[in-house]
């Protein structure tokens, strides 16, 4: 059996809010929901307000977002149809290593940032 023919990008840190996990709410289940996640799950971009994009596990629980530069570079890749976004790795970040303008909005110590791999298949 044939493997598809694909071209591969690796997202960088640069390209997600990296705090945004950080920021939601204690009750929220996005938490759970990225402590699950791990190499080689399938992401699904969705557009959230008309201005984020907001990456969603399979439940359609928001577990990433991209920064506005992430957004601008990706957004007319990641929307096709031939697509997928999948988990490389994930990335421990924590409220010290917030930017301080930012620490105050943190509503946990420690949180996970998946690092995404785009998939455009052939």
């Amino acid at each position: 059996e044939e493997m598809p023919v694909a071209n591969y990008h690796l997202m960088g840190l640069e390209d997600f809010f990296l705090s945004f996990a950080g920021h939601t709410d204690p009750d929220s289940s996005s938490i759970d929901h990225l402590m699950a996640l791990k190499e080689g799950d399938r992401l699904y971009p969705n557009m959230r307000y008309g201005k984020f994009i907001e990456l969603r596990d399979e439940d359609g629980c928001p577990v990433a977002r991209l920064s506005k530069k992430g957004a601008l570079k990706w957004r007319d890749i990641l929307f096709a149809d031939n697509v997928e976004v999948r988990v490389a790795a994930m990335l421990e970040r924590s409220k010290l290593a917030s930017d301080e303008e930012y620490r105050g909005k943190c509503q946990h110590e420690i949180w996970e940032v998946p690092i995404c791999e785009i998939r455009v298949l052939a």
